[in-house]
Protein backbone atom coordinates (compact mmCIF):
# COMPACT_ATOMS: atom_id res chain seq x y z
CA UNK A 1 0.00 0.00 0.00
CA UNK A 2 1.20 3.57 -0.53
CA UNK A 3 -1.65 6.02 0.74
CA UNK A 4 -4.73 6.12 2.58
CA UNK A 5 -7.81 8.72 2.31
CA UNK A 6 -9.62 9.47 5.50
CA UNK A 7 -11.79 12.60 5.86
CA UNK A 8 -9.71 14.47 3.37
CA UNK A 9 -6.13 13.26 5.01
CA UNK A 10 -3.25 11.31 3.52
CA UNK A 11 -2.08 8.71 5.59
CA UNK A 12 0.84 6.62 4.37
CA UNK A 13 0.28 2.24 4.24
CA UNK A 14 3.17 1.04 6.60
CA UNK A 15 4.10 -2.11 7.93
CA UNK A 16 6.00 -3.37 10.33
CA UNK A 17 9.66 -4.56 10.37
CA UNK A 18 11.20 -6.95 12.64
CA UNK A 19 9.93 -6.91 15.91
CA UNK A 20 9.43 -3.52 17.35
CA UNK A 21 8.01 -1.41 20.34
CA UNK A 22 4.55 -0.07 19.21
CA UNK A 23 3.71 2.34 21.80
CA UNK A 24 6.56 5.09 21.51
CA UNK A 25 5.92 5.53 17.90
CA UNK A 26 2.81 7.21 18.94
CA UNK A 27 3.11 11.31 18.47
CA UNK A 28 6.48 11.61 17.31
CA UNK A 29 8.08 13.76 14.60
CA UNK A 30 8.79 11.53 12.04
CA UNK A 31 10.60 11.67 8.67
CA UNK A 32 10.73 9.58 5.61
CA UNK A 33 14.47 8.17 4.39
CA UNK A 34 15.51 5.39 2.09
CA UNK A 35 16.03 4.20 -1.29
CA UNK A 36 14.28 5.10 -4.51
CA UNK A 37 14.12 3.37 -7.81
CA UNK A 38 13.46 5.08 -10.84
CA UNK A 39 13.35 5.42 -14.74
CA UNK A 40 15.47 8.25 -16.18
CA UNK A 41 14.52 10.66 -19.01
CA UNK A 42 16.87 8.25 -21.31
CA UNK A 43 15.43 5.24 -20.51
CA UNK A 44 17.63 4.04 -17.72
CA UNK A 45 16.86 2.24 -14.30
CA UNK A 46 18.69 3.78 -11.61
CA UNK A 47 18.41 4.32 -7.89
CA UNK A 48 18.71 7.02 -4.99
CA UNK A 49 18.99 7.82 -1.86
CA UNK A 50 16.82 10.18 -0.10
CA UNK A 51 15.78 11.85 3.26
CA UNK A 52 13.43 14.33 3.61
CA UNK A 53 15.15 15.35 6.73
CA UNK A 54 12.28 17.67 8.03
CA UNK A 55 9.56 15.66 10.08
CA UNK A 56 6.04 15.12 7.52
CA UNK A 57 4.53 12.65 9.21
CA UNK A 58 3.29 11.86 12.82
CA UNK A 59 1.40 8.53 14.51
CA UNK A 60 -0.99 10.46 16.47
CA UNK A 61 -2.79 9.17 19.63
CA UNK A 62 -6.37 8.86 20.25
CA UNK A 63 -7.44 11.60 22.86
CA UNK A 64 -8.62 10.48 26.62
CA UNK A 65 -11.88 10.47 26.13
CA UNK A 66 -12.36 9.15 23.09
CA UNK A 67 -10.56 5.91 24.64
CA UNK A 68 -11.16 5.76 28.41
CA UNK A 69 -9.14 2.03 29.09
CA UNK A 70 -5.95 3.15 26.85
CA UNK A 71 -3.99 3.32 30.41
CA UNK A 72 -5.49 -0.08 31.80
CA UNK A 73 -4.61 -2.11 29.11
CA UNK A 74 -3.86 -1.92 25.26
CA UNK A 75 -3.42 -3.66 22.33
CA UNK A 76 -2.31 -2.50 19.25
CA UNK A 77 -3.57 -3.34 15.83
CA UNK A 78 -0.50 -2.05 13.98
CA UNK A 79 -2.09 -2.50 10.58
CA UNK A 80 -4.96 -0.15 11.93
CA UNK A 81 -3.50 1.85 14.60
CA UNK A 82 0.25 2.38 13.30
CA UNK A 83 -1.10 4.58 10.02
CA UNK A 84 0.59 7.76 10.01
CA UNK A 85 -0.42 11.11 8.91
CA UNK A 86 0.99 13.10 6.45
CA UNK A 87 -1.31 15.54 4.92
CA UNK A 88 -4.56 17.43 4.81
CA UNK A 89 -6.59 17.71 1.77
CA UNK A 90 -8.96 19.74 0.14
CA UNK A 91 -11.39 19.53 -1.69
CA UNK A 92 -10.28 19.96 -5.14
CA UNK A 93 -6.60 18.62 -3.98
CA UNK A 94 -4.99 15.67 -5.42
CA UNK A 95 -1.89 13.99 -3.93
CA UNK A 96 0.92 11.62 -5.64
CA UNK A 97 3.12 9.85 -3.09
CA UNK A 98 5.28 8.89 -6.45
CA UNK A 99 5.00 12.64 -7.32
CA UNK A 100 6.45 13.04 -3.96
CA UNK A 101 8.96 10.99 -4.25
CA UNK A 102 9.97 12.23 -7.54
CA UNK A 103 10.69 15.67 -6.84
CA UNK A 104 12.57 14.78 -3.78
CA UNK A 105 14.66 12.91 -6.07
CA UNK A 106 15.35 15.43 -8.74
CA UNK A 107 17.07 17.85 -6.06
CA UNK A 108 19.81 16.13 -6.16
CA UNK A 109 21.87 17.32 -9.36
CA UNK A 110 23.22 13.90 -10.18
CA UNK A 111 19.28 12.54 -10.41
CA UNK A 112 18.04 15.77 -11.94
CA UNK A 113 16.78 13.58 -15.12
CA UNK A 114 14.63 11.15 -13.06
CA UNK A 115 11.33 10.87 -15.04
CA UNK A 116 9.27 8.07 -13.09
CA UNK A 117 9.52 6.30 -10.19
CA UNK A 118 9.30 2.40 -10.25
CA UNK A 119 9.66 1.09 -6.64
CA UNK A 120 11.23 2.48 -3.11
CA UNK A 121 11.82 0.92 -0.08
CA UNK A 122 11.60 3.52 2.42
CA UNK A 123 11.35 3.96 6.57
CA UNK A 124 9.66 6.35 8.58
CA UNK A 125 12.19 7.16 11.40
CA UNK A 126 12.07 9.77 14.96
CA UNK A 127 13.59 13.06 14.07
CA UNK A 128 14.38 13.72 17.54
CA UNK A 129 18.33 13.93 17.75
CA UNK A 130 20.21 12.17 20.18
CA UNK A 131 21.11 13.45 23.66
CA UNK A 132 23.04 13.10 27.17
CA UNK A 133 20.46 13.03 29.86
CA UNK A 134 20.76 12.42 33.79
CA UNK A 135 21.90 14.58 36.22
CA UNK A 136 25.20 13.35 35.86
CA UNK A 137 24.65 12.96 31.83
CA UNK A 138 25.60 10.11 32.27
CA UNK A 139 22.86 7.97 29.59
CA UNK A 140 22.30 7.98 26.07
CA UNK A 141 18.88 8.59 24.84
CA UNK A 142 18.50 8.14 20.98
CA UNK A 143 16.43 6.37 18.76
CA UNK A 144 18.42 3.26 16.50
CA UNK A 145 21.10 2.54 19.55
CA UNK A 146 20.76 -0.97 18.85
CA UNK A 147 22.80 -1.73 17.23
CA UNK A 148 24.25 1.31 15.92
CA UNK A 149 25.95 2.16 19.16
CA UNK A 150 27.71 -1.08 19.02
CA UNK A 151 28.76 -0.99 15.56
CA UNK A 152 30.35 2.21 16.38
CA UNK A 153 32.53 1.39 18.87
CA UNK A 154 33.57 -2.21 17.31
CA UNK A 155 34.73 -0.15 14.60
CA UNK A 156 36.39 2.53 16.77
CA UNK A 157 37.94 -0.29 18.53
CA UNK A 158 39.21 -1.63 15.04
CA UNK A 159 40.50 1.38 13.79
CA UNK A 160 42.26 2.06 17.39
CA UNK A 161 44.15 -1.37 17.82
CA UNK A 162 47.83 -2.14 17.82
CA UNK A 163 47.60 -4.66 15.27
CA UNK A 164 48.73 -7.18 16.91
CA UNK A 165 46.56 -9.45 16.16
CA UNK A 166 44.26 -9.76 12.92
CA UNK A 167 41.03 -8.43 13.63
CA UNK A 168 37.71 -8.09 11.81
CA UNK A 169 34.49 -6.28 12.34
CA UNK A 170 31.30 -7.67 10.86
CA UNK A 171 28.39 -5.28 10.68
CA UNK A 172 25.36 -7.79 9.36
CA UNK A 173 21.84 -6.06 8.35
CA UNK A 174 18.04 -7.91 8.38
CA UNK A 175 18.77 -9.42 11.56
CA UNK A 176 15.43 -8.12 12.80
CA UNK A 177 14.07 -11.15 10.50
CA UNK A 178 16.02 -13.84 10.97
CA UNK A 179 19.22 -12.80 9.54
CA UNK A 180 18.69 -15.12 6.73
CA UNK A 181 19.49 -12.68 3.62
CA UNK A 182 22.72 -13.12 2.06
CA UNK A 183 23.76 -10.27 3.88
CA UNK A 184 22.72 -11.86 7.46
CA UNK A 185 24.53 -13.38 9.73
CA UNK A 186 23.10 -17.07 8.73
CA UNK A 187 24.19 -15.89 5.21
CA UNK A 188 27.95 -17.00 3.73
CA UNK A 189 29.14 -13.26 2.88
CA UNK A 190 31.43 -13.84 5.87
CA UNK A 191 32.00 -17.62 5.20
CA UNK A 192 33.31 -16.82 1.97
CA UNK A 193 35.59 -13.83 2.31
CA UNK A 194 37.59 -15.85 4.99
CA UNK A 195 37.82 -18.66 2.79
CA UNK A 196 39.89 -16.30 0.65
CA UNK A 197 42.04 -15.09 2.63
CA UNK A 198 42.61 -17.96 4.52
CA UNK A 199 42.89 -20.77 0.97
CA UNK A 200 42.81 -23.96 2.24
CA UNK A 201 40.33 -25.45 4.63
CA UNK A 202 43.13 -26.53 7.22
CA UNK A 203 44.07 -23.11 7.25
CA UNK A 204 40.46 -21.80 8.03
CA UNK A 205 40.03 -24.44 10.50
CA UNK A 206 42.98 -23.16 12.22
CA UNK A 207 42.14 -19.49 12.37
CA UNK A 208 38.77 -20.27 13.32
CA UNK A 209 39.73 -22.30 16.43
CA UNK A 210 41.94 -19.81 17.63
CA UNK A 211 39.78 -16.90 17.21
CA UNK A 212 37.86 -14.72 20.09
CA UNK A 213 34.37 -13.83 18.74
CA UNK A 214 32.59 -11.07 20.43
CA UNK A 215 28.84 -10.19 19.84
CA UNK A 216 27.79 -7.10 20.94
CA UNK A 217 24.16 -5.97 21.71
CA UNK A 218 23.14 -2.73 23.05
CA UNK A 219 19.73 -4.06 24.63
CA UNK A 220 21.21 -6.73 26.88
CA UNK A 221 23.52 -4.95 28.62
CA UNK A 222 21.88 -5.40 32.09
CA UNK A 223 20.90 -8.72 33.05
CA UNK A 224 19.72 -9.78 36.57
CA UNK A 225 20.27 -13.50 37.93
CA UNK A 226 17.76 -14.73 40.74
CA UNK A 227 18.67 -17.85 42.60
Amino acid sequence: RDRVYRQGYVQLGVEVYGGALFAPWFDRDLSIAGRVHYKSRRGELRSALIDFSDPIAVIPSLAIHLNRGVNDSRSINAQKELVPLLSQLGKEEDFDFNELLLQQVKKQPVHRFAQEILAHELFLYDTQAATLIGLKQEFISSARLDNLLSCFLACKALVNCKNTHASLLVCNDHEEVGSQSYIGAKGNFLKDVLGRVFKTPELYSRAIASSLLVSADNAHSLSHIHI
